[in-house]
């Protein structure tokens, strides 16, 4: 609870109630890691700026929190995104328009050219749709694969019940995959920091394979130090014969245990050492009494043809629920600069997508040894 010095209403708070505002949200069934005080300090190192707001009642409890980040705009002032977000009671209108007017009057305070807002509730949620069209809020551009800046659709794996109630409800598949790479000796180690260089090796050969962009091995090093002290994130290493063949980065937060990162090497991939890793990521889950296991993205296209759509069907085989959230929305605020954007963020993603794609290939012909002739 917040000291009795902060009065009841939506106030922006410092790193001194950092505490207070984490437990609000890991205690909230909408909990994400991406309204997490320290993901705001992972995105700083990035360019973005953090600001957090906090809705209290008459007594100093907090009922609604904010991480909003800010980002320069390529055409002058700024703009403002809050990641599954806010996090709030949805059905109560007062409130969550007090939230709101808070959140809005930031963004022109900073100068934003746009708000964006990705609450994090599952469709139809009509009412809540009704309260942002009535707001002014337009439906953000679709984009290609993911659908938004963060995943539209996701897998959800529901943890209820023993470990065997989990395993019974895989498919078939799944479970004789997991059985098999158990008979074929691939055992799970749990990794450490030292670690994270061979695993970022690993989501490069993955990438490689299924033509998907790889963040830098530093974001992966900033990432731990940010989340792993506290106890909130995990990596998960496949070995066969001391070949390391399969990795996973996981983290818990509040009811979650989020799969944030993952790949395989093409060694050996018929030992099925990425599901051997899934299942004891599951399993640490379960011991933690985690709610949920979060694959997290697939593709919002659902397209055999998408580059994706083989991540989707490796995370359909444990019978995941499949959930799509609201989607994200957009405040304009400067409605010029707003419709030049809309209009040139495709060219810049085609663009950058372009450079990351020839920067990987320029990687792999370095790794191709010189014949001598």
């Amino acid at each position: 609870m917040l000291a009795p010095e902060y009065r009841e209403g939506v106030q922006e708070i410092g790193p001194e109630r950092a505490e207070d505002f984490d437990r609000f949200l890991e205690a909230s069934d909408q909990a994400d890691i991406l309204q997490s005080f320290a993901w705001g300090e992972l995105k700083r190192r990035t360019g973005w700026q953090p600001i957090r707001l906090a809705a209290l009642d008459e007594r100093g409890r907090i009922h609604a929190a904010v991480s909003v980040l800010k980002h320069p705009f390529p055409l002058g002032g700024c703009f403002l995104y809050v990641p599954r977000g806010p996090v709030a009671d949805y059905e109560d209108q007062r409130r969550l328009g007090a939230v709101f007017d808070a959140l809005e009057a930031i963004a022109r305070r900073e100068g934003a050219v746009f708000l964006k807002v990705d609450p994090p509730i599952a469709r139809p949620a009509a009412e809540a749709l009704s309260f942002l069209r009535g707001r002014g809020y337009r439906r953000a551009r679709q984009r290609r694969h993911w659908g938004g800046v963060q995943p539209v659709a996701v897998c959800r794996l529901d943890l209820r019940g023993s470990e065997e109630d989990v395993l019974a409800r895989f498919h078939p598949k799944t479970r004789y995959n997991i059985r098999l790479a158990e008979r074929q000796g691939v055992q799970v180690r749990q990794g450490g920091r030292d670690d994270l260089p061979l695993f970022q090796a690993i989501l490069e050969e993955t990438a490689a394979r299924q033509n998907f962009g790889v963040r830098s091995l530093q974001y992966y090093l900033d990432l731990w130090d940010h989340f792993a002290p506290g106890g909130h994130m995990e990596l998960w290493l496949g070995e066969q014969g001391g070949d390391v063949l399969a990795g996973a980065l996981t983290a818990a937060w509040g009811p979650n245990t989020y799969y944030l990162y993952g790949g395989s090497r093409s060694l050996r991939r018929e030992v099925m050492p990425a599901y051997a890793v899934q299942w004891q990521a599951i399993r640490r889950a379960l011991e933690r009494g985690a709610k949920v296991y979060d694959f997290l993205g697939v593709s919002a296209e659902m397209d055999p043809a998408d580059p994706l759509y083989g991540l989707y069907r490796f995370k359909r085989g444990f019978r995941p629920a499949y959930v799509e959230w609201l989607g994200e929305f957009d405040l304009p605020l400067a409605r010029g600069r707003y419709r030049i954007w809309n209009l040139a963020e495709p060219l810049y993603i085609k663009g950058m997508s372009r450079l990351h794609r020839l920067r990987r290939r320029v990687k792999e012909l370095r790794r191709v040894p010189r014949t001598q002739g």
